[in-house]
């Protein structure tokens, strides 16, 4: 029999030997054969989901094949409503409990040699036969399932299970997963932590959200939450904290109502600042036009704009901001077709024009101030010291004018526009070569266009909160969201009245919601990463923005460590302090390099970035630490894309997050970084009787071993090294009761680990009735003549 996983793990088997319900290679794996599409709907009314998957499987080989369908289910979850379809074929399924389906997940794992599946020992499945599949062609299979899911703080979690990264052996041409969102009170708060989505609002109580990518191996389940409101502004809380961990986790989400009438709008008085100097010639020009236009046709009609153009010497359209009149908006899309790119670049010039016409334009109360700065270069004309500039623009912004700049192509300084907008309540965008200047602009015009509440602050209720990004509140507008990422104390676990504040209209207001922070829930396990993620993005960029700090750089290392981070400098962190246990399979690279010398070399990289202020590699790092420090989702292990020192774009896989611990990869090893070299090992040979007495000794054990063929897991005294090179027989029963009380005490008992939701978790657990589509469903095909097998099942009763 031969075998190949793909898609939902397929296997693909020419010759017969059937086991406990499955079927067991005993020939080489056949290559050729994928999965075409896979494509989700889901319609989730007033907490009623009803999911459907359609999926196609290409046989390549040249014989038909049958199949076994297999997915498992997770504990707590029912099935209700379950279809599944070849075609135009309805099939039968059955139910396997734990023991049946262990027995199945284990023999799959020894006979592949792939210990993808250990994660999954312990649950139920669901199994379905598929006959036939024809030689080059390809199967259609649709699955449809209902689920109720229940709403805990206000928060509902809806999971759908799509990592297929460990299992597909090739990436799937398309892959999409749509949720027609519906809810009989005001949607507020939308949000993934695991994907970067599309948010459709249809009004105040219905939503589509998108995920669509191609030729993509998704590596992480799709999760999204949502909670309604009858607030103008909803807020909620998610949170995550280990039971006799330290501080908590937090995640504070704020969306303001869809639906708005003109008193929820504050106009604004809005200056554009555009370079025409010389280096702006041609289609960046034209885009650059094109992005005004876009944004003078957005205006409100309450709005005061104006459009000021700078190269050598600085021509504003008006000597001060205009209503958003057609008149005003006709002469002014005038001006902008009649600018030519020619002369040097007064930066200074131009900002200084501009906030000079905000701080002095007349009846300026309410109205949120903005500049939106364009540039391509340097300051070449005027004042040329960047940093005398940025003292200058504090000085002249005494209005708290936001200022948001795009740098353009590969010749300006990103470290000055960063600093400039940090320094002044703004932002920047880098459009960087071959990107669209029009589709950058407008995007961004769209999300500040609506001003809903400005200059926010936050009172916590008595909570203890600490580490919290961003460090600067944005501004609400019409559709954004605001994602606040920190820690509390334990010690103060409560219900708290959480007072958000801001300006509507000029007015200050308030608004005050009981959150609660639990002394206790693991249902939100994204939020540690995501928090993570943005404090070292917070402390790249200062580390970028003002050098080397030594005390920084270590407490940077150390958050990429302990969550599976990675940082802007991976080829220096993933090498950094790794003490990997000598291992049968070679010498660990780099494994015992001296700490001291890689603090330094990882500090020469730092100061080395520090110097590409100017050009295309100054603008990648610069993107690369926003992305970070704004992170709104974790990485998966094939996602993990990042820029080095030198600007180049690297994909790194050598460095792993598990259930909230990290794998470092030395050589072939995977190395669990709580593991210290003081401690004993216990070297198992992978695929041995031992190997599986210990995954199945605690799911959280089998999860660590997933992570490969060689991994060594840090106990509470010990480790264990899986290797080619170990005990094979089964440990003793001492031997083992000690090993599992080392679990217990590293992990946590079994069942908290297994347990999906807590009575006092924050948010509700709804990953479906069966985790079974999507990377986590087994399909074993077989192919061969009925007669012969029927004697292959003979030969092997």
């Amino acid at each position: 029999m031969r075998t190949l996983l793909l898609g939902f793990m397929l296997m693909f088997c020419a010759g017969l030997a059937l086991a406990d319900g499955m079927l067991l290679p005993v020939r080489p794996e056949v290559p050729a054969f994928g999965v075409s599409y896979h494509r989700v709907n889901v319609t989730l009314d007033r907490q009623v989901a009803t999911t459907e998957v359609d999926q196609a499987f290409l046989n390549r080989g040249n014989r038909q094949v049958e199949g076994t369908y297999i997915f498992p289910i997770l504990d707590g979850m029912t099935i209700s409503k379950f279809s599944m379809y070849a075609g135009n074929e309805e099939l039968t399924h059955r139910i396997l409990e734990k023991e049946e389906a262990r027995r199945i997940y284990t023999g799959i794992v020894s006979k592949r040699q792939d210990p993808a599946l250990l994660e999954w020992l312990g649950y139920r499945m669901i199994q379905a036969r598929v006959f036939p599949i024809e030689p080059n062609q390809e199967k259609r299979i649709r699955l449809s399932y209902q689920e109720v899911v229940s709403a805990k703080q206000n928060v509902v979690k809806y999971v759908y299970p799509l990592k297929t990264e460990k299992v597909s052996a090739t990436p799937l041409r398309d892959c999409s997963v749509t949720i027609r969102l519906r809810a009989a009170a005001p949607l507020r708060n939308i949000y993934s932590p695991t994907h970067a989505v599309t948010i459709e609002r249809k009004g105040e109580h219905e939503a589509v959200i998108t995920y669509r990518e191609k030729n993509v191996l998704p590596d992480q389940d799709l999760v999204l939450y949502y909670a309604t409101s009858p607030d103008p502004v909803g807020v909620d809380l998610l949170a995550y904290r280990e039971p006799g961990a330290g501080d908590g986790y937090f995640l504070l989400l704020a969306s303001p109502r869809v639906e708005v009438t003109a008193e929820d709008v504050q106009p604004k008085d809005v200056v554009f600042v555009l370079d025409t100097s010389g280096s702006m010639q041609g289609e960046k020009l034209v885009q650059a036009k094109a992005a005004l236009q876009f944004c003078l046709n957005s205006l409100d009609a309450r709005d005061r704009f104006n459009v000021i153009a700078f190269s050598t010497e600085v021509n504003p359209w008006r000597r001060e901001p205009q209503t958003a009149a057609p008149a005003h908006l006709a002469e002014a899309t005038t001006f902008i077709k009649g600018l030519t790119a020619i002369g040097g670049t007064n930066i200074h010039g131009a900002l200084e024009t501009a906030l000079h016409q905000l701080t002095h334009v007349a009846d300026a109360a309410g109205r949120p101030p903005v500049v939106v700065f364009l540039t391509d270069g340097l300051p070449t004309i005027g004042e040329t010291s960047t940093n005398r500039i940025l003292t200058a623009v504090k000085t002249w912004n005494t209005r708290r004018v936001r200022l948001f700049n795009f740098g353009v192509g590969a010749d300006y300084n990103a470290h000055f526009l960063d600093k400039l907008g940090n320094a002044n309540y703004g932002d920047t965008e880098n459009v960087l070569p071959k990107e669209d200047i029009e589709v950058k602009v407008s995007d961004f015009y769209t999300k500040i266009a609506t001003p809903m509440l400005m200059n926010l602050a936050l009172d916590w209720g008595g909570m203890e909160v600490a580490d919290i990004y961003p460090k600067q509140l944005p501004d609400l507008f019409k559709g954004s969201q605001l994602i606040i990422a920190g820690r509390y104390k334990a010690a103060g676990a409560k219900d708290c009245a959480v007072r958000l504040s801001g300006d509507i209209a000029g007015k200050r207001q308030s608004f005050t919601y009981t959150l609660h922070f639990p002394a206790s829930s693991t249902d939100a396990e994204h939020l540690p990463r995501l928090w993570a993620t943005r404090k070292i993005g917070y402390l790249e960029e200062q580390l970028r923005l003002h050098g080397m700090q030594k005390e920084m750089l270590e407490e940077l290392i150390t958050l990429s460590k302990t969550y599976g981070v990675l940082s802007q400098y991976t080829s220096f962190l993933v090498d950094l302090d790794v003490n990997a246990p000598p291992s049968p399979i070679g010498a660990v690279p780099n494994a015992q390099r001296d700490a001291a010398d890689l603090m330094t070399a990882y500090a020469r990289s730092v100061d080395a970035s520090r110097g590409i202020e100017a050009g295309i590699d100054g603008a990648r790092q610069s993107r690369n630490t926003k992305l970070s420090a704004k992170a709104e989702q974790v990485k998966g292990p094939s996602s993990q894309l990042m820029y080095d020192e030198a600007g180049n774009a690297m994909q790194v896989t050598s460095l792993r997050n598990v259930n909230q611990r990290s794998f470092v990869q030395a050589g072939a090893q995977w190395v669990d970084t709580q593991y210290s070299p003081k401690q004993p090992v216990v070297k198992v040979r992978v695929f041995s009787a031992a190997y599986f007495q210990l995954a199945n000794a605690h799911p959280q054990m089998a999860r660590f071993m997933s992570v490969g063929h060689n991994v060594t897991v840090a106990l509470r005294d010990t480790a264990v090294q899986v290797s080619d090179g170990g005990q094979e027989t089964e440990f003793t029963t001492a031997e083992m009761k000690d090993l599992s009380e080392q679990m217990n005490a590293s992990f946590g008992m079994p069942e908290d680990v297994k347990t999906t939701a807590r009575p006092d978790t924050p948010v509700a657990h709804a990953t479906g009735p069966l985790p079974l589509l999507f990377g986590m469903a087994l399909l074993v095909l077989r192919a061969g003549w009925r007669s012969r097998r029927r004697e292959s099942d003979h030969a092997n009763v």
